[in-house]
Protein backbone atom coordinates (compact mmCIF):
# COMPACT_ATOMS: atom_id res chain seq x y z
CA UNK A 1 0.00 0.00 0.00
CA UNK A 2 1.23 3.70 -0.50
CA UNK A 3 2.91 5.29 2.04
CA UNK A 4 0.64 8.13 1.63
CA UNK A 5 -2.71 6.17 1.74
CA UNK A 6 -3.88 5.40 4.77
CA UNK A 7 -7.02 3.85 5.52
CA UNK A 8 -8.75 5.40 8.18
CA UNK A 9 -9.50 3.57 11.47
CA UNK A 10 -13.03 5.00 11.28
CA UNK A 11 -15.67 2.35 12.33
CA UNK A 12 -18.55 1.81 9.99
CA UNK A 13 -22.32 0.05 10.60
CA UNK A 14 -22.16 -3.59 9.22
CA UNK A 15 -26.28 -2.96 7.73
CA UNK A 16 -25.84 -6.42 5.39
CA UNK A 17 -27.12 -8.43 7.91
CA UNK A 18 -25.94 -11.64 7.89
CA UNK A 19 -25.66 -14.81 5.41
CA UNK A 20 -28.60 -17.29 4.62
CA UNK A 21 -28.52 -18.76 7.97
CA UNK A 22 -29.83 -21.86 7.07
CA UNK A 23 -26.51 -22.71 5.79
CA UNK A 24 -24.52 -22.03 8.76
CA UNK A 25 -26.44 -23.76 12.05
CA UNK A 26 -25.36 -22.41 15.83
CA UNK A 27 -23.29 -25.74 16.27
CA UNK A 28 -20.61 -24.42 13.84
CA UNK A 29 -20.54 -21.36 16.40
CA UNK A 30 -20.49 -23.72 19.25
CA UNK A 31 -17.75 -25.40 17.67
CA UNK A 32 -15.48 -22.58 16.81
CA UNK A 33 -15.34 -20.58 20.34
CA UNK A 34 -14.88 -24.54 22.25
CA UNK A 35 -12.53 -25.70 19.35
CA UNK A 36 -13.50 -29.28 20.59
CA UNK A 37 -12.48 -31.31 17.80
CA UNK A 38 -10.09 -29.06 16.02
CA UNK A 39 -7.58 -30.24 13.71
CA UNK A 40 -5.39 -27.71 12.40
CA UNK A 41 -3.27 -24.81 13.65
CA UNK A 42 -2.59 -21.90 12.15
CA UNK A 43 0.26 -19.25 13.14
CA UNK A 44 -0.25 -15.61 12.66
CA UNK A 45 1.61 -13.09 14.20
CA UNK A 46 2.92 -16.37 16.94
CA UNK A 47 -1.11 -16.24 18.19
CA UNK A 48 -2.49 -19.74 17.75
CA UNK A 49 -5.95 -20.59 15.73
CA UNK A 50 -7.23 -23.66 16.09
CA UNK A 51 -9.83 -24.68 13.44
CA UNK A 52 -12.11 -27.56 12.02
CA UNK A 53 -9.80 -28.82 8.42
CA UNK A 54 -13.50 -29.54 7.45
CA UNK A 55 -15.59 -26.76 7.77
CA UNK A 56 -12.44 -24.10 6.20
CA UNK A 57 -12.18 -26.90 3.23
CA UNK A 58 -16.18 -26.06 2.76
CA UNK A 59 -15.58 -22.26 2.37
CA UNK A 60 -11.80 -22.10 0.43
CA UNK A 61 -9.92 -23.94 -2.51
CA UNK A 62 -6.88 -22.58 -0.29
CA UNK A 63 -7.41 -24.14 2.51
CA UNK A 64 -8.30 -27.63 1.13
CA UNK A 65 -5.69 -27.42 -0.69
CA UNK A 66 -2.96 -26.75 1.93
CA UNK A 67 -4.95 -29.37 4.41
CA UNK A 68 -4.26 -31.86 1.87
CA UNK A 69 -0.53 -32.21 2.86
CA UNK A 70 0.18 -29.94 6.31
CA UNK A 71 -0.94 -29.62 10.11
CA UNK A 72 0.29 -26.09 10.31
CA UNK A 73 0.51 -23.31 8.58
CA UNK A 74 2.48 -20.02 9.21
CA UNK A 75 0.74 -16.95 7.60
CA UNK A 76 2.00 -13.58 7.77
CA UNK A 77 0.10 -11.43 5.36
CA UNK A 78 -2.57 -10.69 7.73
CA UNK A 79 -3.41 -9.11 11.05
CA UNK A 80 -4.58 -11.38 13.72
CA UNK A 81 -7.91 -9.48 14.12
CA UNK A 82 -8.87 -9.81 10.26
CA UNK A 83 -8.42 -13.77 10.70
CA UNK A 84 -9.96 -13.99 13.34
CA UNK A 85 -12.84 -12.53 11.97
CA UNK A 86 -12.66 -14.35 9.06
CA UNK A 87 -12.41 -17.63 10.71
CA UNK A 88 -15.60 -16.50 12.67
CA UNK A 89 -16.84 -15.57 8.82
CA UNK A 90 -16.37 -18.88 8.01
CA UNK A 91 -18.16 -21.01 11.35
CA UNK A 92 -21.00 -18.62 11.60
CA UNK A 93 -21.54 -16.42 8.38
CA UNK A 94 -21.64 -12.82 10.05
CA UNK A 95 -19.54 -10.23 10.65
CA UNK A 96 -19.33 -7.85 13.77
CA UNK A 97 -21.65 -5.30 13.52
CA UNK A 98 -19.64 -2.57 13.84
CA UNK A 99 -16.28 -2.99 11.78
CA UNK A 100 -13.50 -0.80 10.65
CA UNK A 101 -13.03 -0.18 7.46
CA UNK A 102 -9.62 -0.84 7.23
CA UNK A 103 -10.78 -4.58 8.18
CA UNK A 104 -13.44 -4.67 5.50
CA UNK A 105 -10.28 -3.94 2.88
CA UNK A 106 -8.59 -6.65 4.68
CA UNK A 107 -11.15 -9.38 4.61
CA UNK A 108 -11.64 -7.98 1.02
CA UNK A 109 -8.33 -8.77 0.26
CA UNK A 110 -7.77 -11.90 2.40
CA UNK A 111 -11.51 -13.27 1.01
CA UNK A 112 -9.06 -13.52 -2.59
CA UNK A 113 -6.00 -14.55 -1.54
CA UNK A 114 -7.98 -17.59 0.88
CA UNK A 115 -10.48 -18.07 -2.02
CA UNK A 116 -13.47 -17.86 0.05
CA UNK A 117 -16.35 -16.01 -2.88
CA UNK A 118 -18.68 -15.19 -0.32
CA UNK A 119 -16.95 -13.87 1.90
CA UNK A 120 -15.88 -11.24 -1.04
CA UNK A 121 -19.17 -10.70 -2.27
CA UNK A 122 -20.34 -10.33 1.04
CA UNK A 123 -17.57 -7.28 1.96
CA UNK A 124 -18.34 -6.09 -1.51
CA UNK A 125 -21.72 -5.39 -0.23
CA UNK A 126 -20.76 -4.27 2.74
CA UNK A 127 -18.58 -1.75 1.41
CA UNK A 128 -21.71 -0.76 -1.08
CA UNK A 129 -24.14 -0.22 2.05
CA UNK A 130 -21.52 1.93 3.65
CA UNK A 131 -21.45 4.29 0.26
CA UNK A 132 -25.39 4.45 0.24
CA UNK A 133 -25.41 5.63 3.67
CA UNK A 134 -22.15 7.93 3.54
CA UNK A 135 -22.00 9.30 0.27
CA UNK A 136 -19.36 12.19 0.91
CA UNK A 137 -16.61 8.89 1.59
CA UNK A 138 -17.40 6.93 -1.99
CA UNK A 139 -14.12 9.09 -3.57
CA UNK A 140 -12.13 7.71 -0.26
CA UNK A 141 -13.57 3.84 -0.46
CA UNK A 142 -12.53 4.02 -4.31
CA UNK A 143 -8.69 5.44 -3.56
CA UNK A 144 -9.17 2.30 -1.26
CA UNK A 145 -10.21 -0.10 -3.70
CA UNK A 146 -7.44 1.66 -5.66
CA UNK A 147 -4.28 1.04 -3.23
CA UNK A 148 -5.29 -2.00 -1.46
CA UNK A 149 -5.97 -3.70 -5.11
CA UNK A 150 -9.59 -4.69 -4.49
CA UNK A 151 -10.66 -7.08 -7.13
CA UNK A 152 -11.60 -5.32 -10.09
CA UNK A 153 -15.44 -5.93 -9.59
CA UNK A 154 -15.64 -4.68 -6.26
CA UNK A 155 -13.49 -1.12 -7.54
CA UNK A 156 -15.93 -1.53 -10.61
CA UNK A 157 -19.28 -1.44 -8.02
CA UNK A 158 -17.93 1.11 -6.21
CA UNK A 159 -17.40 3.81 -9.04
CA UNK A 160 -20.37 3.02 -10.42
CA UNK A 161 -21.73 4.01 -7.13
CA UNK A 162 -19.79 7.48 -7.29
CA UNK A 163 -20.85 7.94 -11.19
CA UNK A 164 -24.68 7.48 -10.57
Amino acid sequence: MSSEFQIEKKKIINSVGTTDSSVWTSNLSLMRSSLELSDFKFIVDGKEFLVHRVFLSAQSSFFREIFSSKTVEIISDISIRSFSMLLDFIYTGKLPQEIFLSDVFDLLSASVRFGIDLLKSYTKKVLIGFIRRCPTMSMHVFKACYYTKAPWEVTNAVFKMINK
